[in-house]
């Protein structure tokens, strides 16, 4: 299964060490059904780039969606997260509890996704008080 990765930069992180154990926890759920892993191979590190160290250490190919550099921000990154949705078979996007919702490109992500009638499966985290939910959207 072709899974696309969606998540905050690491600056966004209050705990980014627990926000990394939490990607590579939920990751291990579904290694066995991951045959490649779509990140944004966002430069300024957190999700995507933990979820490729994930990917690493366990085998798993990856295919990389970076930034289009010839692009004006945002789109440069809307863009390829639009074509990480297009390519994927499934979401997971990991999102702090208290990055407003709807606002920047991992909800964009995920609403582009939704409207395609993708699985997404959202990480929900609490990295102030240790704590994640997950659920379907």
């Amino acid at each position: 299964m072709k899974i696309g990765i969606t998540g905050h930069r690491e600056s966004k992180w209050k705990d980014k060490q627990f926000a990394r154990q939490v990607v590579f926890e939920v990751l291990s759920k579904f290694k066995k059904r991951i045959t490649i892993l779509g990140s944004g191979h966002c430069p300024l590190g957190g999700v995507d780039i933990w979820a490729e160290e994930f990917a690493k250490n366990n085998n798993i190919k990856l295919k990389l969606f970076p930034p289009y550099k010839n692009l004006p921000s945002p789109e440069r990154y809307l863009k390829r997260n639009r074509e990480m949705i297009e390519w994927c078979d499934y979401l997971i996007a990991f999102i702090s509890k208290y990055h407003p919702k709807n606002k920047g490109g991992s909800w964009y992500t995920i609403n582009y996704a939704r409207k395609r009638n993708e699985l997404v499966l959202l990480v929900l985290i609490d990295d102030k008080h240790k704590t994640y939910t997950m659920r379907f959207l």
